[in-house]
């Protein structure tokens, strides 16, 4: 909410937890970078006064992280290559808000590295983020 607060832009949580003494194959550190990138960038794609929703979902199987915002999405053929490391679409080069192309990068290797899944899906207007961190027999090595 701090990175929303000058630009009036609403961030929202939903958290739904079956299980709280539940572990995830995910370090806390890296489950708060994970949340603050995804959230960082919804916030810079996105126009004054949108609305950015977080949702926080257990299950028997996974954790669910999903960040929705109304901004201007991502070109359909950069999505393929949108978690490589210092990309970012042409028409975000021009912006001010700058970025070397790494936060994504950073977000696939913290997914890969806890044998999660991500995935990226416009919306019109905005983008769907989607992080799935399966859930662990022994707790992470924080």
């Amino acid at each position: 909410r701090t990175l929303a607060e000058d630009r009036r832009i609403v961030v929202d949580f939903d958290i739904q937890d079956d299980d709280p003494d539940a572990n995830y194959s995910i370090a806390r550190n890296d489950f708060g970078r994970l949340v603050d990138n995804l959230l960082a960038n919804a916030v810079a794609a996105s126009d004054e006064t949108a609305l950015v929703h977080a949702d926080l979902r257990s299950d028997d199987r996974a954790l669910v992280v999903s960040i929705l915002d109304e901004g201007i999405g991502m070109p359909e053929d950069f999505i393929p290559v949108a978690f490589d490391r210092f990309t970012r679409p042409e028409d975000a080069r021009a912006r001010s808000s700058g970025g070397s192309g790494l936060g994504l990068a950073i977000v696939a290797a913290i997914i890969a590295s806890a044998d999660g899944e991500i995935s990226l899906t416009n919306r019109w207007p905005g983008l769907a983020v989607r992080a799935r961190i399966p859930r662990a027999s022994e707790p992470v090595r924080q």
